[in-house]
């Protein structure tokens, strides 16, 4: 077992233990309420997310990052607001008069908490695997970024390594697919040529050659923000927005086959 893999193990041991002793504390309702609060969240951020955009567009950004955002705060306001309720409705663990009672909330609350904690722990592992696989297709030219996408590179092979990266690539619900288009994302945009053979794959090809985005690939401020890597004032340029939230061209961009793109991308030229 390698030092990367090792300060993994013990960070997510060190999250699962925290968990198990902050759900001794809140005891087994209140966890109930704390998973059931997760799963509102999950829904509402899902389904919810839509609602919010018109109340974001004064933000400025694009309707599909509204949606992101809005589903993420509208997420987080339910979990939020069923756990306050479930605080003050229920009672902690010390709370408890019966000793029988007091030791089974306890524990039950204890054992909710691993379970939740191991939940967090897998989701920084996928996070983690997601960064790793998209650093490790290519570097930047930056020797800063170089290092940064090296060292995420490098602990993701760690985390990946050996019976423990076994377990979590079995337990992991992110199919693997994810995992492999990213290392293939990151290969063709740091690959000059790469990133040309994809511009002109038949469906990338199509949607550029829209008369909108002909438009953006000639807009003199565009060409600028890119060029000086302005990416806030490109998510916020109206002309930009427009595109993006131009209901012919979101179905273009759904329809487009990324990995197929991505294959003919980095296939060795003949």
């Amino acid at each position: 077992m390698d030092h990367g893999q090792m300060l993994f193990l013990a960070f997510a041991a060190a999250i699962v233990l925290y968990q198990m002793i902050k759900g001794w504390r809140l005891g087994l309702v209140r966890q109930i309420v704390r998973f059931s609060a997760l799963a509102a969240a999950y829904v509402a951020a899902i389904w919810g997310g839509d609602l919010t955009v018109p109340f974001l567009r004064p933000l400025g950004y694009p309707d599909f990052l509204l949606r992101i955002l809005g589903g993420a705060g509208l997420g987080l306001a339910v979990y939020l607001f069923i756990c306050l309720v479930g605080g003050i409705l229920f009672k902690r663990t010390a709370h408890q008069d019966v000793a029988l009672v007091w030791f089974l909330y306890g524990v039950s609350g204890a054992l909710m908490g691993a379970l939740f904690g191991l939940i967090l722990a897998l989701a920084t592992a996928d996070a983690v695997r997601l960064l790793g696989n998209l650093a490790e297709g290519g570097a930047a030219k930056p020797k800063a970024q170089n290092m940064l996408n090296a060292g995420l590179a490098n602990w993701m092979r760690s985390i990946e390594s050996g019976s423990a990266g076994e377990v979590l690539k079995t337990i992991d619900p992110v199919p693997r697919k994810v995992y492999t288009i990213a290392n293939k994302i990151g290969q063709t945009a740091s690959n000059p040529d790469a990133a040309l053979r994809f511009l002109s794959f038949p469906g990338a090809l199509q949607l550029a050659e829209q008369p909108e985005i002909e438009a953006l690939r000639n807009d003199p401020e565009i060409l600028a923000a890119l060029r000086d890597r302005h990416y806030q004032a490109l998510l916020k340029n109206p002309r930009i927005v427009q595109v993006v939230n131009n209901p012919r061209v979101a179905a273009q961009i759904r329809q487009f086959d990324l990995e197929k793109a991505l294959d003919y991308a980095l296939a060795k030229p003949k």
